[in-house]
């Protein structure tokens, strides 16, 4: 640290972070704690210019170990290079001497250094800094080429450095899956909100998925065989604020004298269409009996309702809309629900359909399904 802090003023961290760790011998804990506690300033981008010209010239032997120095040091430089990029693209020397601190076992055992993902461009132990032709003026004595290393010292150096690398890239693979599921999980947490929001309340509320539905009571105004199918009706069912046309398959339960002026329950806000020849704008909803005996009942109204009121369910928020118009798909998912109780109740799961004079019946069809 001594050669370091000669190129620095008094006033410089580096001083200070040098003074916090002079009393503690190399031990993480300590240092950390005393670097804690000195509350230093953070490096100036001139600090770290002098810093990275001046740690050019060192070469730092990976040893799997550190002075308090060398973390004192890490501890400055270590949270500026990991949250800014573009200094560790500016200074590689310090990049470079950080690369090879944070992967030693020493310091990953800490816990309190997180890989900090330098790339070649930015710090990697394969890329550094050459000292300028001015900066070598000072050694005059030629360079001696290094003695070539024989073949079984440098295996067992490259498995050594292998084997120290492993625990570190490991730590780094376990970090970014986490990083991918927690934004999974995210991903998936935020689409469940989405999904409840725009059906109006949470997945859980039973009310939920029947409040897409405009079911109404409505009366029969007209009724006229269907111009190519005997088994249907086209009829003319007025819902209260207007009349609308719909084509049902009633010719085979009810007569058409019987169903002219007949109150029914029908959805309203299905997709209206052409229907074998005809346009239909509801659906007449029927009770159908699971005994095998496939008898049809109308679903039916209590005595005292009046012509347009809407069907609601206990629980249900009045307040909101319901679709417009139901796709088909909601509408398959909701007749899954449609029922008739023990009691002969039209049910929503084991939500009554409710008028102001009370439940919707059928005459005879206990738990059959209505659609």
């Amino acid at each position: 640290m001594s050669l370091l802090t000669k190129a620095f003023p008094v006033s410089s961290p580096i001083h200070a972070a040098a003074s916090a760790v002079a009393a503690f011998p190399a031990d993480p804990a300590q240092v950390f704690k005393a670097l804690e506690n000195a509350k230093l300033p953070s490096l100036s981008e001139a600090d770290l210019s002098t810093l990275n010209k001046t740690i050019e010239s060192i070469v730092y032997v990976t040893n799997n170990s550190l002075s308090s120095s060398d973390f004192a040091l890490l501890s400055l430089l270590h949270p500026l290079l990991s949250k800014n990029e573009a200094a560790r693209a500016t200074f590689k020397n310090l990049s470079r001497y950080v690369n090879n601190l944070q992967r030693l076992d020493c310091v990953q055992k800490t816990g309190l250094f997180p890989l900090i993902p330098f790339t070649q461009s930015s710090g990697s132990s394969l890329t550094f800094e050459l000292p300028s032709s001015e900066s070598k003026d000072q050694s005059k004595q030629p360079s001696q080429p290094p003695q070539q290393k024989q073949p079984a010292e440098q295996k067992s150096k490259e498995q050594s450095q292998q084997q120290s690398k492993q625990p570190a890239e490991q730590k780094a693979k376990e970090q970014s899956k986490q990083a991918v599921n927690d934004n999974k999980e995210a991903k998936d947490s935020k689409k469940d909100a989405k999904s409840a929001k725009s059906a109006g309340g949470d997945d859980d509320d039973k009310s939920v998925q029947i409040q897409r539905v405009d079911i109404r009571v409505g009366q029969v105004m007209s009724v006229k065989p269907h111009p190519t199918e005997s088994r249907l009706y086209c009829e003319e069912i007025n819902i209260g604020d207007k009349v609308i046309p719909v084509v049902s398959g009633l010719a085979e339960v009810i007569s058409a004298d019987q169903l002219q002026g007949k109150l029914v329950v029908l959805i309203v806000n299905v997709k209206a269409g052409d229907l074998k020849g005809a346009m239909s704008a509801g659906r007449v909803l029927v009770a159908t009996s699971v005994d095998g005996s496939n008898k049809k009942e109308l679903v039916q109204v209590p005595d005292g309702v009046k012509v347009g009121e809407r069907i609601t369910f206990a629980g249900a928020n009045p307040d909101i809309a319901p679709d417009n118009p139901l796709s088909s798909k909601h509408q398959s998912k909701i007749f899954k629900d449609l029922h008739t109780s023990g009691n002969k109740i039209a049910q929503y799961q084991k939500l009554d359909f409710l008028t102001s004079a009370g439940p919707c019946f059928v005459p005879s069809i206990v738990n059959g399904t209505v659609a």
